[in-house]
């Protein structure tokens, strides 16, 4: 059933997902129908109808942060940025799930390219105390600051290289950073000085284009192209696939 839905969805054939969505089916929880129906709904000019069903969707899951974090996802492929924002405090304010449930909707807004927008889930997911520390998110927060090109001070990059470890993002992120702070054979030095280089093919695609970039940045055009041809462009933002041609 998932499957056909998701075909109609490509296909644009809203009026047949709406028929098929429209009342409550065995074949799919009301978490993940609802926020499809919406944007049925939304597709074909009714946008009323569809606030209707979202508000619907965001009331049943007050109390349930595991599947208010489906209705999110599900809004978020529908490009509804700032329903997800609005509706977000249950899920990242819930120390059970907050963590889990950022690192399943991270990928799904990423998948919507925008970097400014993923800025803005960052932030908000950020200011919650359960959040704040979170190793990963800030890492998220950072690189798109960095594609933004909005200043990140060196010593917040260097205090989050000390915090890398071995993590291939963490260390793509701290190259970037020092790149921008004009510190390009540093950030070289980040993916080739350590005991063993860093392995680019365990990083997300836009990950793979900052390395590309800091490639590029320390003439090394070659070894540039052959990493930013392996990219996946659809799983870039706009301004990371950007930076696998500057």
């Amino acid at each position: 059933f998932r499957i056909w839905i998701d075909a109609a969805v490509a296909l644009g054939d809203w009026r047949s997902v709406e028929a098929a969505l429209k009342n409550p089916t065995p074949s799919m929880g009301n978490s993940i129908r609802l926020p499809i129906l919406a944007r049925a709904l939304k597709q074909q000019g009714r946008q009323a109808e569809a606030d209707a069903v979202h508000a619907e969707a965001l009331r049943s899951t007050e109390t349930q942060p595991e599947k208010r974090s489906e209705v999110l996802a599900g809004l978020l492929v529908a490009g509804e940025w700032d329903l997800v924002e609005k509706n977000l405090a249950p899920v990242v304010n819930d120390p059970r799930v907050a963590s889990s449930a950022l690192r399943f909707l991270v990928p799904v807004a990423r998948d919507q390219r925008s970097s400014a927008r993923l800025l803005g889930l960052y932030e908000k997911a950020l200011a919650s105390p359960v959040l704040a520390k979170d190793a990963y998110l800030l890492d998220r927060l950072d690189f798109c600051r960095h594609i933004l090109g909005i200043p990140v001070p060196i010593e917040v990059v260097e205090a989050r290289l000390a915090q890398a470890g071995d993590n291939p993002n963490y260390l793509a992120t701290a190259a970037l950073g020092h790149l921008k702070n004009g510190r390009k054979a540093k950030a070289i030095h980040i993916l080739e000085g350590g005991e063993k280089p860093v392995d680019f093919s365990k990083m997300t695609p836009p990950r793979q284009a900052a390395v590309a970039a800091v490639y590029a940045a320390n003439d090394r055009t070659a070894e540039a192209r052959q990493i930013a041809a392996r990219i996946p462009r659809q799983k870039l933002t706009v301004r990371s696939e950007e930076h696998t041609s500057e």
